[in-house]
Protein backbone atom coordinates (compact mmCIF):
# COMPACT_ATOMS: atom_id res chain seq x y z
CA UNK A 1 0.00 0.00 0.00
CA UNK A 2 1.10 3.53 -0.70
CA UNK A 3 1.80 6.21 1.68
CA UNK A 4 -0.48 8.03 1.21
CA UNK A 5 -2.72 4.81 1.89
CA UNK A 6 -4.72 4.36 -1.09
CA UNK A 7 -5.71 0.95 -2.26
CA UNK A 8 -5.03 -0.20 -6.13
CA UNK A 9 -4.96 -2.46 -8.66
CA UNK A 10 -3.40 -2.75 -11.64
CA UNK A 11 -4.31 -4.46 -14.76
CA UNK A 12 -3.34 -4.50 -18.65
CA UNK A 13 -5.92 -3.61 -20.92
CA UNK A 14 -6.12 -6.65 -22.98
CA UNK A 15 -7.21 -8.38 -19.50
CA UNK A 16 -9.86 -6.26 -18.40
CA UNK A 17 -13.44 -7.04 -19.15
CA UNK A 18 -16.15 -4.21 -17.87
CA UNK A 19 -18.13 -7.50 -17.22
CA UNK A 20 -15.47 -8.76 -14.67
CA UNK A 21 -15.08 -5.10 -13.00
CA UNK A 22 -15.70 -6.86 -10.03
CA UNK A 23 -12.62 -8.73 -9.27
CA UNK A 24 -11.47 -5.40 -8.93
CA UNK A 25 -13.58 -3.46 -6.77
CA UNK A 26 -16.65 -3.85 -5.73
CA UNK A 27 -19.65 -1.62 -7.69
CA UNK A 28 -19.73 1.01 -5.42
CA UNK A 29 -16.63 1.40 -5.31
CA UNK A 30 -15.23 4.93 -5.89
CA UNK A 31 -12.63 4.22 -8.70
CA UNK A 32 -10.43 6.95 -10.31
CA UNK A 33 -8.48 5.26 -13.80
CA UNK A 34 -5.53 6.79 -15.40
CA UNK A 35 -4.32 4.38 -18.49
CA UNK A 36 -5.02 4.13 -22.04
CA UNK A 37 -7.71 5.14 -24.03
CA UNK A 38 -9.28 1.77 -24.99
CA UNK A 39 -9.30 0.98 -21.08
CA UNK A 40 -10.88 4.31 -20.05
CA UNK A 41 -13.56 3.36 -22.64
CA UNK A 42 -13.92 0.22 -21.00
CA UNK A 43 -13.49 1.65 -17.44
CA UNK A 44 -16.42 3.85 -18.40
CA UNK A 45 -18.63 0.80 -19.18
CA UNK A 46 -18.40 -0.04 -15.37
CA UNK A 47 -20.78 1.16 -12.33
CA UNK A 48 -17.82 3.23 -10.54
CA UNK A 49 -18.00 6.79 -9.91
CA UNK A 50 -15.78 8.51 -11.11
CA UNK A 51 -14.67 6.35 -13.19
CA UNK A 52 -12.62 7.80 -16.06
CA UNK A 53 -12.36 11.60 -16.67
CA UNK A 54 -12.20 11.56 -20.17
CA UNK A 55 -12.82 13.55 -23.19
CA UNK A 56 -12.74 11.15 -26.17
CA UNK A 57 -12.72 13.54 -28.53
CA UNK A 58 -9.86 15.42 -27.66
CA UNK A 59 -7.58 11.78 -26.72
CA UNK A 60 -7.74 10.91 -30.42
CA UNK A 61 -4.93 11.57 -32.64
CA UNK A 62 -6.67 12.82 -34.90
CA UNK A 63 -7.41 15.80 -32.72
CA UNK A 64 -4.30 16.28 -30.55
CA UNK A 65 -1.70 15.69 -33.57
CA UNK A 66 -2.90 18.98 -35.21
CA UNK A 67 -1.33 20.90 -31.91
CA UNK A 68 1.73 18.16 -31.33
CA UNK A 69 2.63 17.69 -35.44
CA UNK A 70 6.19 19.02 -34.68
CA UNK A 71 6.74 17.93 -31.63
CA UNK A 72 5.81 14.16 -32.12
CA UNK A 73 8.71 11.31 -31.78
CA UNK A 74 7.01 10.12 -35.02
CA UNK A 75 6.41 13.74 -37.04
CA UNK A 76 6.36 12.40 -40.43
CA UNK A 77 2.98 10.62 -40.62
CA UNK A 78 -0.44 11.06 -42.25
CA UNK A 79 -4.06 10.37 -40.60
CA UNK A 80 -6.51 8.79 -42.61
CA UNK A 81 -9.89 7.42 -42.52
CA UNK A 82 -10.80 3.39 -42.51
CA UNK A 83 -13.93 4.69 -45.11
CA UNK A 84 -11.09 6.78 -47.06
CA UNK A 85 -8.90 4.25 -47.23
CA UNK A 86 -11.33 1.95 -48.43
CA UNK A 87 -12.84 3.74 -50.95
CA UNK A 88 -9.28 4.49 -52.71
CA UNK A 89 -8.23 1.02 -52.52
CA UNK A 90 -10.99 0.46 -55.56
Amino acid sequence: MPKQGYIYQETKYLNFYPKAAHQYFSPDDCVLFMGTLNLGRDILRTSWIPGAYMDEKNLRCSSYYTYFGQSLLNNKYFLISLGELLRSKT
